[in-house]
């Protein structure tokens, strides 16, 4: 007899290997912290960065750290004020736009702009006195109760008459 020899191959199961992931492990972000402008004014205020409008006074913007250099719009005025943002702080701004009055009183008066700080301005008459727009200015005469006038930017001379 002749004996054959059968050869008989036994597959075995192999667990496929896992695929490669193809995307890169996920390193983490880290993201700037962000700073706010906190900006005001007495009077309106369009602000621009550029181009782009970001709003009206009062406003707070939340922004990269950096430094911005922003325009400031009142009727026909403009202003460019540059603010520097830094992380984890509020930058504020206090943004006012300034006219040249004449200022008088009848029979007379010492004139204050008002405010957290209260500033002399002089007796009157004055000329040519820098006010801000909004700001309020008091007029004082010790014979006379207290009179107070806000600058609206629209005057040229302001006349307080006492009694």
């Amino acid at each position: 007899i002749a004996s054959v020899a059968t050869e008989t191959s036994a597959k075995a199961v192999v667990p496929a290997a896992p695929r490669p992931d193809l995307r890169p492990p996920a390193a983490p972000v880290v993201l700037a912290a962000s700073g706010n402008l906190a900006v005001s004014s007495p009077t309106s205020a369009d602000i621009y960065l550029g181009d782009q409008y970001i709003g009206s006074s009062p406003i707070t913007v939340d922004m990269s750290p950096g430094t911005y250099t922003f325009e400031y719009r009142h009727e026909g005025l403009r202003r460019t004020v540059t603010h520097v943002i830094s992380s984890n702080e509020t930058t504020r701004a206090m943004i006012t736009f300034d006219v040249n009055v004449q200022i008088n009183a009848k029979p007379w008066a010492d004139v204050f702009l008002d405010g957290a700080e209260r500033k002399a301005l002089g007796q009157t008459p004055m000329s040519d006195v820098q006010v801000p727009i909004g700001g309020v200015l008091v007029f004082e005469n010790p014979q006379f109760q207290v009179k107070k006038y806000r600058v609206t930017g629209r005057e040229k001379a302001i006349q307080i008459i006492f009694p």
